[in-house]
């Protein structure tokens, strides 16, 4: 796949997302893969997509920008930042005329969830990017995994960061592929 056609195409985009970021007067996980996360949802032709984890909104945007060709949903998770009174600036590189096609849910995982799930059954991709712990993965790997349609792809971002994803693939008997992007890993699996 052309990953320069991503962005060569929404270039204009990219650079107002990127101006909105510096702007921002606190700190949050910058953008990762990217071109990944939209040719997944390219590739699966996505109409319902989950994502955990939002932070300034760059993954919601690349899922956005694909999602709007079908009138499809993201419904993300992502939990308040309260300490560093930065709630309102969740999903702050996300242009306007892109958040009719998002629901964003701001609780934990575990509350956020099952309220999603009560809203859309399956989904044709799914982004993590949240709790780090070991058994915060595991138990979002398993409930999402159950909810994903055949074809579906599943990404976990930083996954170096202990051997969750491994052991679930493992457990699951899932064939993998790992993708570095910009020092961290990446994990990528196609549901069967």
């Amino acid at each position: 796949m052309d990953t320069d056609n991503f962005r060569n195409l929404y270039t204009d985009v990219l650079e107002k997302a990127d101006s909105k970021e510096k702007e921002c007067p606190i700190k949050m996980g910058g953008p990762g893969a990217l071109e990944l996360i939209y040719y997944a949802c390219e590739f699966t032709k996505a109409q319902n997509v989950l994502e955990t984890g939002v932070a300034y909104g760059w993954s919601s945007l690349a899922i956005l920008l694909s999602l709007q060709k079908r009138n499809g949903t993201l419904y993300s998770s992502d939990m308040p930042y309260l300490a560093q009174d930065g709630d309102q600036y969740v999903g702050y590189v996300v242009p306007e005329n892109l958040k009719k096609y998002w629901k964003l849910f701001r609780f934990a995982d575990r509350e956020s969830l099952p309220k999603i799930f009560k809203e859309v059954s399956f989904f044709d991709v799914f982004h993590y990017d949240s709790d780090k712990s070991y058994y915060g993965r595991m138990w979002a790997y398993h409930q999402i995994y159950k909810r994903l349609r055949p074809g579906a792809v599943f990404i976990s971002d930083d996954i170096g960061d202990n051997s969750a994803y491994q052991d679930f693939c493992n457990k699951m008997n899932i064939s993998t592929t790992v993708v570095e992007y910009s020092g961290k890993y990446i994990g990528v699996f196609i549901k069967q």
